[in-house]
């Protein structure tokens, strides 16, 4: 969860058929689903670390720092 904006970033994940590059974020307070673009990479079973620059660090299939 975002300290800032109080949003919920999802990203990548398990499709039935491989990883998934998407990422979107949700916001509790408005009960919305934004989407923030796609990753370089797709992703399954990879972690997911705010970085205090406001970035996200991904460490899975691929790794890499996204700007949501």
């Amino acid at each position: 969860m975002s300290r800032k904006t109080g949003t919920i970033l999802v990203a990548g994940g398990d499709v039935g058929s491989g990883g998934s590059a998407s990422a979107e974020r949700y916001d509790p307070g408005t009960r919305a689903w934004v989407g923030t673009g796609v990753m370089a990479a797709a992703q399954e079973e990879q972690r997911l670390v705010g970085l205090t620059s406001g970035q996200v660090l991904s460490i899975g299939t691929d790794a890499g720092i996204y700007s949501p």
